[in-house]
């Protein structure tokens, strides 16, 4: 469907209004609202929508399958609720799974806009390695190292990417947890040895390709963000906020921070890598299994870590991302029967 905004605007008025809404976020295929009141959905509406594959409502989220173009809706919808932070209510009570489902959308939120990135980076180094198996391709020539340039800057300066996209889910400045990636991955600090501040040793950590690391670096610059907008005159926020929250911030991340990140990053690659070797292809195989309700209910956000945490620990994943593999293969297995079987043209098309 071209007219994205047209789309947004019929969604928006069939659940209710931007009044019903709490929060918005996608993935792959899904717009995914988060709703206060079920009875202002109209569900049967919503379905009938041009270019609405199908719904779900998952307690309190409302799941629209748009496709490929998802992306693009979102951009429209979020244009037109603005903004909607008063519609979370004050008195929400702590629940496990309420924090669980919080956790899950700020990885979702920061993670889903830097998949391009990745997606375009892996597929570059394929086509690195057929040009030179293949065709020849000199591995001192220009052309091949202006390809593995874009091949690793796309995972080089993840914690950039990162940095950016988590503040921005944050509702921070997007730009100062970009600065912050860009720090961890500055030539004299990443993997830097007999590094010190304020007489503190610095642990040596390689930050370029890590992932937790920066994680928890903005989760604090946001504490540090809120206070500093509450303390700080209006007259001089404009350059003191800026200053002041990099020198906490920075120094708390490589002291701390990082240090705990890359912990966390390795003990999760070595938990995959054990469970992967005890079970054997019986693990990749339960992974597929559970790839379509993982995706269903919007938990497969939260292995995105643990993927790009085996990689930049062991250099591969081999247990989450082939089983997912096998999944979307079964799926479109599935979807192409559907597609020559069926005498329906909207659901040929569908399929």
């Amino acid at each position: 469907m071209s007219n994205y905004r047209d789309m947004a605007n019929d969604i928006l008025k069939d659940i209710g209004g931007k009044d019903n809404v709490i929060n918005v976020n996608h993935c792959a295929t899904r717009l995914r609202i988060q709703y206060k009141a079920k009875d202002q959905i109209d569900d049967n509406s919503v379905s009938k929508i041009e270019g609405v594959a199908g719904t779900v409502i998952r307690d309190d989220e409302y799941q629209i399958v748009i496709g490929t173009d998802v992306a693009n809706v979102y951009n429209e919808f979020v244009k037109s609720i603005g903004d909607v932070s008063n519609n979370k209510s004050s008195n929400i009570k702590f629940t496990w799974k309420h924090l669980g489902q919080t956790i899950i959308d700020f990885i979702s939120g920061t993670f889903v806009p830097i998949l391009g990135v990745l997606v375009a980076a892996g597929l570059v180094s394929a086509v690195l390695n057929i040009g030179v198996s293949f065709f020849g391709l000199s591995t001192k020539s220009g052309t091949y190292t202006i390809l593995n340039g874009i091949y690793e800057a796309g995972y080089y300066f993840l914690p950039v990417y990162l940095g950016y996209s988590a503040a921005k889910k944050l509702n921070m400045n997007p730009m100062m947890g970009a600065f912050l990636g860009a720090t961890l991955v500055y030539k004299t600090i990443d993997s830097a040895k007999g590094l010190e501040f304020l007489g503190l040793s610095v642990p040596q950590i390689q930050y370029n390709t890590s992932v937790i690391p920066i994680l928890l670096g903005v989760l604090f610059m946001k504490l540090i963000d809120v206070g500093m907008d509450k303390i700080t005159p209006k007259s001089i926020k404009f350059f003191t906020k800026p200053l002041i929250t990099m020198l906490i911030v920075v120094p708390v991340t490589l002291l701390w921070l990082g240090p705990l990140g890359f912990q966390i990053g390795t003990i999760i690659a070595n938990i995959l890598s054990f469970v992967n070797l005890k079970l054997g292809w019986i693990s990749v195989g339960l992974m597929g299994a559970l790839t379509p309700l993982l995706v269903m209910t919007g938990t497969n956000q939260a292995l995105f870590p643990l993927c790009i945490a085996s990689v930049a620990s062991i250099g591969y994943d081999a247990f989450v991302l082939p089983g997912m593999l096998s999944a979307n293969v079964a799926v479109g297995a599935a979807a192409l029967a559907v597609s020559v079987t069926t005498n329906e043209s909207k659901k040929k098309q569908l399929a």
